[in-house]
């Protein structure tokens, strides 16, 4: 049921076992909601860590990451940031959006085990800005990681659509989340603007925009 092999003597199958244990990290277990231990590892979901999500028994199946890093985005926005995601009915649509102003600001998760290169994406984002209900705003793409190149393809892409493509790193975004908690305006909503612009996200910013 743990997944360690079951060869060996007594002895070194109740070693396994022990050794298996000892390395379990504490979770969050006694949650009321099942998506706080996905986002305590949020970028662990987003880089595709295999091994260690099957060793804390927060996935059963390889297929289970993309969901759970979607399902872990849902309860940052909405547990954290202040924002409650909108449903979003139909097929070709993002992983979530948020009401902002008269529009929209959708977020589709890219969960790799290497660098997000942004080139590979922008028919399938475009496509999301124009099948939107209402207008997009902007779309926050959230990755382990980008080539360099991202940023630079983005606001050319701006540029030739006018469609703006904001990225983060799972890693940022968690930041984020937990520096607003902290703060003394966490009772209010995040203000999305700081997520809307196009390019990588600057980590720089938060000083400035998450009053202590």
């Amino acid at each position: 049921e743990l997944g360690l092999a079951v060869s060996g003597t007594k002895n070194e199958l109740i070693a396994r076992v022990v050794t298996h244990y000892d390395g379990l990290i504490e979770s969050c277990q006694d949650s009321e909601d099942e998506r706080e231990p996905w986002f305590a590892y949020y970028e662990e979901f987003a880089s595709r860590n295999y091994t260690f999500l099957r060793s804390q028994g927060l996935i059963e199946k390889d297929q289970d990451i993309d969901k759970r890093f979607e399902h872990a985005t849902d309860y940052l926005f909405e547990r954290m940031l202040g924002h409650k995601p909108l449903n979003l009915p139909g097929s070709e649509q993002p992983d979530g959006a948020l009401s902002f102003g008269d529009g929209l600001l959708m977020w589709d998760n890219k969960s790799k085990e290497s660098r997000c290169s942004l080139k590979n994406h922008l028919a399938q984002f475009d496509r999301y800005f124009s099948k939107a209900e209402k207008k997009g705003i902007a779309l926050l793409v959230i990755a382990p990681d980008f080539t360099e190149e991202s940023s630079t393809e983005a606001r050319l892409h701006e540029m030739q659509t006018g469609n703006k493509l904001a990225l983060i790193t799972a890693a940022q975004l968690k930041e984020v989340a937990k520096l607003w908690c902290a703060s003394k305006d966490s009772g209010n909503p995040f203000p999305l603007k700081y997520l809307t612009a196009t390019g990588r996200f600057d980590s720089a910013l938060l000083s400035a925009v998450i009053p202590k």
